[in-house]
């Protein structure tokens, strides 16, 4: 699982706000819900692995919400057992939600919060009056998740629109209203970016910008994003998943029943806002549609359901040729960083975590190792981001160089940790190494966590 700044972002925010601090995405585009998905697994787990594992529960409640949108939505009768059978099959063993599981930044909780606001509406069209309400929560927290699902908080809107006449004005209205409640923070904070000095609209544009791309045209985007999404993402499942979802549009178009329009019309808006607002920004990227993965299952469960034994087929098959995760236990995973933890956890007194990278800047992290001590019950307090208290460096080398000119406190395949008085010393030793660093530093994005408002903290950058 992903470790670094924007991986961590989630469980970094949701310390801050403990610690009393306000939670800042990790890039100016992103969200400031990110806290309320990273609660749960803080409050919970009790080491970074904990805290991993209780993302997968939560992560995995997406096929159970597919599954029961399909089932409110599908005919009486076995079809409607079928329809939400494949659906929670299909979001279970989807290739690329396990992806977004481990990378976290491509989606965050995005496809979860997206498969609840379908459950909203499809609750709704059999009556349920909060569905509409659950709909564009669900939809306003899943674009503070990842900015690109704000494309589907359109195409929810307009949905929930639609079912006007079923909810009577004053559900609708609530609705409506509890939304623009909620999205007043949001709204303020795109205000704050707007406030460059270059208009608006231009500021907004420099940092979408951020994330564009210059080369492809909006043509090269929608085909490799399409691409890739259906024909490499899914590819790992061994057969045609994209195939199965065109035979079960056109099952759909000719057999749809009381919703099958209804569903066509809610994945294929919920896609297009997707690609409207990457063309927008000139940055669409594959992994940004597996945002809508739950819609696209539903319309695969409710389709394949007019013949519902191949429902149950495809199912088998999708069970039976998923490939299985494989945890990675190497450097940087969960269980490696907590063992890292308590080998580097001080005795007595405070202590700044520090890093430098002689490679390719991944390895093995300061922030994810603070977090961990928190988690295994390290006092906040302790850890310092000052000059004055002794430092551990955590050595990324580069093919093994430089080499450790005196005893590490652990060592690890990419690297070691070494312990100075103060953070001097720890320059000092820096400076007297042939081999200069590509990055130094680290300290940052654990300072923003645990320290939010203390101005005594200094970890923007090393003095030297």
């Amino acid at each position: 699982m992903n470790l670094g700044s924007d991986g961590l972002g989630q469980w970094s925010a949701a310390l801050a706000v403990l610690h009393g601090g306000v939670p800042t995405p990790p890039n100016p585009e992103g969200g400031h819900s990110l806290w309320i998905f990273g609660l749960p697994p803080v409050l919970l787990g009790r080491s970074l692995l904990g805290v991993a594992q209780v993302r997968v529960v939560m992560a995995a409640l997406v096929a159970p919400l597919g599954a029961a949108s399909a089932w409110w939505l599908g005919a009486t009768g076995p079809g409607r057992w079928a329809a939400a059978v494949l659906t929670g099959v299909w979001l279970a063993v989807d290739p690329g939600l396990l992806d977004t599981l481990q990378v976290a930044f491509r989606g965050y909780g995005a496809p979860e919060l997206v498969a609840l606001a379908g459950l909203g509406l499809a609750a709704t069209r059999t009556g349920w009056r909060v569905g509409p309400a659950v709909a564009l929560v669900a939809l306003l927290a899943a674009a503070g998740q990842h900015p690109m699902a704000g494309g589907v908080l359109i195409a929810g809107t307009l949905a929930v629109w639609g079912l006007r006449a079923s909810v009577g004005p004053r559900a609708l209205g609530g609705a409506l209203a509890l939304m623009g409640l909620l999205a007043l923070g949001r709204v303020g904070w795109l205000w704050r970016l707007g406030q460059c000095g270059a208009g608006w609209v231009a500021c907004l544009g420099r940092v979408a910008s951020g994330s564009s791309e210059a080369t492809p045209t909006s043509m090269d985007f929608v085909v490799r994003a399409l691409h890739d999404r259906w024909l490499v993402d899914a590819a790992a499942l061994g057969w045609a998943p994209a195939g199965i979802v065109l035979i079960a549009v056109i099952l759909l178009l000719v057999r749809p029943g009381k919703h099958g329009h209804a569903v066509l019309l809610w994945a294929a808006l919920a896609t297009a806002g997707i690609i409207a607002l990457g063309l927008g920004v000139h940055s669409l990227r594959p992994y940004h549609l597996r945002i809508v993965a739950a819609p696209i299952a539903v319309v695969v469960g409710l389709g394949l359901s007019r013949v519902w034994p191949l429902a149950l087929v495809v199912a088998a098959l999708s069970l039976g040729a998923v490939p299985r995760p494989v945890v990675a236990a190497g450097d940087g995973s969960p269980a490696h960083v907590d063992a890292l933890a308590v080998a580097l956890r001080p005795d007595a007194g405070p202590v700044r975590i520090d890093a430098v990278w002689y490679g390719d800047p991944v390895g093995v992290e300061p922030a994810p190792v603070v977090v961990s001590m928190v988690l295994q019950g390290m006092s906040a307090d302790r850890l310092q981001a000052r000059a004055d208290v002794p430092v551990v460096l955590l050595v990324n080398t580069d093919e093994g160089r430089p080499r450790p000119d005196r005893s590490p406190m652990a060592v690890w395949d990419t690297g070691y940790a070494l312990r100075f008085d103060r953070l001097t010393d720890a320059v000092a030793w820096v400076d007297g190494q042939v081999l200069r660093p590509v990055v130094e530093g680290g300290a940052f994005d654990w300072v923003k966590a645990l320290h939010p408002d203390d101005p005594g903290q200094d970890a923007v950058s090393w003095t030297r």
